[in-house]
């Protein structure tokens, strides 16, 4: 009885002698052969295949097309050893042409192969990424390596095929001769005929080897290797349509095939499809599971910084979809897999709309994820890209709840009106306030208003970069504190190991609010004592109403009160005793205090309007400052001016800042959270003003070290005192 055996090949020199051991072998069936990509493209692999064949009249044999690309490894040809067209590159004008493949794939195929002779068919798989017997045979090979000899008298046979072999291995003949293969490569002095020993060792059963030595392995129970690339084992996960009609299979594999062309860091790869029945889709599977699990188990330890993270990296890869004109129309905690603490990845694209029934409500033929879904979509089932910020915005809500199911005290037919009557969903007790105004921008009723995703992106990006600012200032905080306290000198013990925090979520979030306010309150204190100083050096027309304080009331008794002087020109106090005369960076410095100073004064009866043309002024002063710091810099030395540009980028940056929180104000004006952006504005533009003073002093210290700066003069003393 003969061995059955279907071959698995990339056809360069090497596969093409090993498919012709196998053809030369009296008690052989070649049932088929499959192509892969490996030592050359696919498209060469097949055309080698039929070419070998041909020589060795059995093009009878089926050859079909197989994978293009490596599943795990990255695409690594060897054309400088079997050519660039994967056999020597020498011309062969009677080659076949490829309307001889077989229309069914090399998937499809082995399944039919394996149906038709049940238990005596054998896979050869000599393709280097998935080669079991290719490892095995590999150190045999190289340790008995054929003699030149051999090859010379090989080649001298006056046959077809030899002159054929003798054509193609010229190049990857000389190449095993080079000193460097034959020490690097082989371990030896020979030939080195690997996949012909692999093929042999198929055909007769002379080498095995232990499973523990060769750690490879491809099972339909859902594990994957790379073959000779590695022995780690790497699990799958696998979802599959049973018993589905066929308008449904034929969904499940349209989607597959979107899936199959992604590649983004925060996108589940799919491994492979199985399109026979039944259908399975093979994708990368994650230890820490689903991100609602995830939530729920690890609630106590993670943080908001992490939560942001989560949230970015999952726009970031709609962002990605964005970009290629694709919609998810399922996202969900549900659908996003935990790679790892500090990385999340978007999966499922639709496929659960066909496979699972938790979580959906079905209309019609679909089940469909109301709770989750814009109000186009619940009425019209119209799925774009802005009914996916809106899913986003509600994966958003989901993940700062912990897992909670959004609209849980709500039937599914009952969602609709709340979303028409401008009903959304409650801000999570753990959700930053700015985060929540962009949910709500991502909740607009007109999809056109809604951002897009590469606007969130920017945005989360900012959010997230705030919030680990302020992790990091408050444990840098804790630190100070407990070296301040159980210091050297100090008699108590250190404290003992912290216990494990066993407060709620909500008591928690609230200390760490708490502890961020005092540290952000100690920080401003200096600051606002400086710019208070500024303030009331200014016309008194912009001062705040509380800065003026009342005439002292004479006593009844008393002698009269003597008749205030008449006010001097008022002038900004310096910050170094200069004379200031013609001095532009400081009346930049002034100017930008003042301009300040009357937001501040205006905010709350300023129109949202408005805001722009106010921080317009502000830029416009802040170019004129630069620049005129920028007249003066030749004339300082180059070794002081590095902290003056330093700053010049800081006010930049601060500007920039100011101008993001403006537009905050602006969305917000009608909303619940106006007064916390208008304050957060006035705190980025208190920020610009004291980074301004900050240019000062360092121009100051720069121009006194330079010998440029003047000594203030006594009537200049005179008029700040008002005398």
């Amino acid at each position: 009885m003969k061995k059955k055996l279907i071959l698995d090949v990339d056809t360069g020199v090497d596969d093409a002698q090993a498919i012709m051991v196998a053809l030369a072998a009296p008690d052989v069936e070649v049932l088929g052969i499959t192509c892969c990509n490996g030592n050359t493209p696919l498209e060469n692999v097949l055309k080698n295949t039929l070419r070998v064949l041909n020589v060795c009249n059995r093009l009878d044999i089926p050859v079909y097309r197989g994978c293009p690309k490596p599943l795990l490894a990255r695409k690594q040809h060897a054309g400088d050893f079997h050519g660039k067209d994967g056999l020597g590159d020498v011309p062969d004008p009677d080659a076949p042409g490829l309307e001889l493949l077989q229309k069914r794939k090399a998937a499809q195929a082995i399944v039919k192969i394996v149906k038709e002779n049940p238990g005596e068919a054998a896979y050869v798989v000599l393709d280097r990424y998935t080669c079991p017997t290719y490892i095995a045979t590999w150190e045999f090979s190289c340790r008995n390596s054929l003699p030149w000899s051999f090859c010379d008298q090989w080649f001298a046979q006056n046959t077809e095929k030899a002159a054929f072999v003798k054509k193609i291995s010229s190049l990857s003949m000389e190449k095993q001769q080079s000193a460097e293969y034959q020490t690097e490569t082989t371990a030896g002095k020979g030939f080195n005929a690997c996949d012909a020993y692999a093929m042999a060792a198929a055909v007769d059963d002379a080498l095995i080897t232990e499973s523990e030595q060769v750690a490879v392995t491809v099972e339909l129970e859902g594990t994957y290797t790379r073959g000779m690339m590695t022995g780690e084992r790497i699990s799958v996960a696998i979802k599959t349509c049973k018993d589905c009609s066929a308008d449904v299979k034929e969904k499940f594999l349209s989607e597959a095939g979107l899936m199959k062309n992604l590649d983004h860091p925060h996108i589940v790869r799919l491994i492979g499809v199985i399109e026979v029945d039944p259908v399975w889709i093979v994708m990368e599977l994650y230890q820490h599971g689903e991100l609602g699990n995830y939530l729920v188990e690890q609630q106590y330890i993670l943080t908001n910084a992490t939560l942001i993270l989560y949230c970015l990296q999952i726009c970031k890869a709609l962002a990605y979809l964005e970009g290629l004109n694709m919609v998810h129309r399922d996202i969900a905690v549900r659908n996003v897999l935990v790679a790892s603490p500090e990385c999340v990845k978007l999966g499922d694209f639709g496929l659960s709309r066909y496979i699972d029934e938790q979580e959906y409500y079905k209309a019609s033929i679909s089940r469909l994820p109301i709770k989750w879904m814009a109000p186009e979509s619940i009425n019209f089932r119209r799925f774009t890209t802005s009914s996916d910020v809106w899913m986003f915005g509600v994966c958003v809500w989901e993940i700062f709840s912990m897992a909670q199911q959004p609209f849980f005290w709500l039937e599914n037919g009952q969602v609709i009106n709340q979303l028409e009557s401008g009903i959304r969903l409650p801000k999570p007790q753990l959700c930053p306030p700015i985060l929540y105004s962009l949910l709500t921008r991502c909740w607009a009723y007109e999809p056109n208003s809604r951002p897009s995703f590469s606007e969130l992106v920017c945005s989360l990006s900012e959010i997230h970069r705030v919030e680990l600012e302020e992790e990091v200032g408050a444990r840098r905080d804790r630190s100070r504190s407990i070296s301040a306290k159980y210091g050297p000198n100090h008699t108590e013990p250190p404290p003992k190991g912290a216990k494990r925090d066993s407060r709620p979520a909500w008591e928690q979030e609230r200390a760490h609010v708490e502890d961020t306010l005092q540290r952000q309150r100690r920080e401003m204190l200096v600051d606002e004592q400086w710019l208070e100083q500024e303030e009331k050096q200014l016309d008194p027309a912009v001062r705040v109403d509380s800065h003026i304080k009342p005439p002292p009331k004479s006593p009844e008794n008393g002698p009269p009160v003597k008749p205030p002087m008449p006010p001097a020109v008022t002038q900004p106090r310096p910050t170094a005793e200069l004379d200031r005369s013609g001095d532009q960076v400081y009346t930049g410095v002034m100017a930008m205090v003042k301009q300040v100073v009357q937001l501040k004064n205006d905010v709350n009866t300023l129109p949202a309007s408005e805001y722009l043309n106010a921080v317009k002024e502000l830029g416009v002063t802040l170019r004129n400052l630069i620049k005129s710091v920028d007249e003066i810099l030749p004339s300082l030395h180059s070794s002081v001016t590095t902290e003056i540009e330093g700053t010049k980028k800081l006010l930049n940056k601060d500007l920039a800042e100011l101008i993001n929180k403006m537009r905050l104000a602006q969305q917000n004006a009608i909303t619940s959270l106006k007064e916390e952006c208008q304050r957060q504005m006035l705190a980025a533009a208190h920020t610009l003003a004291l980074d301004s003073k900050n240019l000062l002093d360092a121009v100051d210290q720069a121009r006194v070290r330079a010998n440029l700066a003047k000594p203030k003069t006594a009537s200049e003393d005179a008029v700040d005192c008002g005398e």
